[in-house]
């Protein structure tokens, strides 16, 4: 199995979180010829996928940018911190996740930050997590 399809298995498994943990990966490592860049990004609230799937991500040398949404419970505190100690980067993806252009419109920006950002970077700011996004 090449490369991409590799990391396309990863990005179904950990970012959809509908496929089950993929076994099928061989022993062999990517190429030291690749060149080029892939942004990775994981949305929503699927910390334990996401944290279960660390080694491929290491294995691999990919690091991503995962944005939670929902509120953030201490246990999420914690699983936030692996993927932050494994190298990756954290972002918040909105307390409540709606449409963001609904969402201004209704209750304006500031209203949209303190319904679906403050809560979230509250959170985050107490428990040390740096978050940029």
């Amino acid at each position: 199995m090449n490369i991409m399809r590799k990391l396309v298995a990863v990005i179904m498994s950990v970012g959809l979180a509908v496929i089950p943990s993929l076994g099928g990966f061989s022993a062999e490592t990517p190429s030291v010829e690749l060149k080029g860049a892939l942004c990775l990004t994981f949305d929503d609230h699927y910390l334990d996928s996401w944290c279960r799937e660390l080694p491929r991500f290491a294995k691999f040398g990919a690091h991503a940018t995962f944005f939670t949404s929902g509120a953030i419970s201490q246990t999420d505190v914690g699983k936030l911190r692996q993927l932050k100690a494994a190298g990756h980067s954290l972002g918040l993806h909105g307390q409540n996740h709606p449409p963001a252009t609904d969402a201004v419109t209704q209750y304006g920006v500031d209203g949209f930050l303190a319904r679906e950002v403050d809560p979230q970077l509250a959170v985050c700011q107490v428990a040390g997590l740096d978050i940029r996004s």
